[in-house]
């Protein structure tokens, strides 16, 4: 794409008139677009007097401001630099031909184009109080809002740029995308940014994840749904549509995400072991079992397989129709008292047959009607299956499953062989 630019130079008479504030200069940029502008006006020194700037296009007055250069906090309107040559390229405006000096004052104006054609640009400084002794000076500039010079910034995503290396990534935590310019227009303050969320193949939208003011996103814990990936290659693509002012259709660019399966978490309720009356109907709950890839308060999508393993050889013994739900109840007197039954839960992903998880529970049935009870610990915080951070806290609180209205006055709690009151 051809972007011409030019320099405006507009040299003030009468400068004697102005000894105070030497040989000022107006240095405008032109480009193909309608984008935002830098006016800067240059000023060789300043000296103790007042005097005012109005820097105007057409009959728009983009910039309006009075100087005391006798006082420092208003100096700072003007900004100094040893180097004219490097300012003017730091904000774009390139000239071929000599600058009248490299060590001034200058003072940036802005303003923004949304309109085709020749613009004017005029600068007036003058006096205060003086009003007759002022001077004005006017140039143009050239917008063209064509389609075809328009300028187009370029970006993308790199971390994620290549689906043949996609960023893996668990749904369970926080994920920041961002994209980096390659190429930068004017107008890019102005632009919209629309997130959306793709199939692999981009053929099918999934889910939109937000508009943002910045070309980056933050995507929260389980916003990406495990479910959205491809049986194929476990990628989904996230979106970025870049809305600017002016053009039809959005820029795009593209960042791959392989939705990194976490673990299996099979549980039956109740431990590890636990001891029970024969006489009463037992029941093995393994339906607080999770997919780590799935909300806690979302359904699980799990396949339950029941097995059991005891050293009776008795008919009556682990020839129960156990079958394939979360959990099911044995009824009294259907086991032999005395006895030791290992039942064991293996589970596994409706939607990724690959991954399973076992658990197992050893119930002992006694043959005396005491009251047994079934306590089980929960994990309030720092919680992610059984993996802890070590960097906070873990809270972990007991519960009494069979103690009703029963009330327990005192715990005790077994960490490393270590015992606590």
């Amino acid at each position: 794409m051809r972007v011409n630019q030019f320099l405006v130079l507009i040299s003030l008479a009468n400068v004697t008139a102005f000894i105070r504030y030497d040989n000022p200069y107006v240095f405008v940029n032109r480009v193909y677009v309608n984008h935002t502008i830098f006016v800067i006006v240059t000023l060789q020194s300043l000296r103790g007097v007042w005097f005012l700037t109005k820097v105007s296009i057409e009959e728009r007055i983009i910039d309006y401001f009075q100087t005391n250069a006798s006082e420092h906090r208003e100096q700072l309107l003007w900004y100094h630099t040893a180097s004219l040559k490097q300012t003017l390229n730091f904000y774009g405006i390139f000239t071929q031909k000599n600058l009248p000096y490299q060590e001034c004052f200058y003072h940036v104006s802005r303003a923004n184009f949304f309109k085709s054609g020749f613009h004017n640009v005029s600068v007036l400084i003058t006096t205060i109080g003086i009003t007759s002794d002022k001077l004005r000076s006017s140039s143009y500039t050239y917008i063209d809002l064509d389609e075809n010079v328009r300028c187009e910034p370029q970006f993308s995503i790199p971390q994620c740029v290549n689906a043949d290396y996609p960023v893996h990534y668990e749904v369970s935590d926080i994920i920041v995308l961002r994209a980096m310019y390659t190429r930068r227009c004017p107008m890019d303050i102005f632009t919209q940014y629309y997130w959306t969320v793709h199939d692999s193949t981009e053929r099918q939208l999934l889910g939109y994840l937000g508009g943002t003011s910045k070309p980056e996103i933050k995507i929260g814990r389980y916003k990406l749904n495990i479910l959205y990936q491809s049986q194929l290659n476990r990628m989904v693509m996230v979106r970025l549509n870049a809305r600017i002012v002016g053009r039809r259709i959005p820029l795009v660019a593209r960042c791959y995400i392989a939705l990194a399966p976490q673990r299996l978490y099979a549980i039956i309720r109740g431990g590890p072991s636990r001891k029970v009356f024969t006489g009463n109907s037992i029941t093995i709950d393994g339906s607080h079992s999770r997919d780590l890839s799935l909300p806690k308060n979302a359904k699980q999508l799990l396949l339950f397989e029941w097995l059991c393993d005891s050293a009776i050889n008795i008919e009556k013994v682990c020839k129960l129709q156990m079958g394939k739900g979360p959990a099911f109840t044995i009824p009294p007197f259907t086991q032999q008292g005395e006895q030791s039954i290992r039942f064991i839960l293996n589970i596994r992903s409706t939607f990724d047959l690959l991954r399973s998880s076992v658990a197992m529970q050893t119930i002992l049935f006694s043959s005396y009607p005491r009251l047994y009870i079934d306590v089980i610990i929960k994990c309030v915080t720092n919680c992610k299956g059984n993996r802890f951070s070590n960097y906070s806290h873990v809270h972990l609180k007991a519960h009494c499953l069979s103690c009703k209205s029963m009330k327990i006055t005192k715990w005790m709690w077994t960490v490393d062989h270590n015992l606590y009151t």
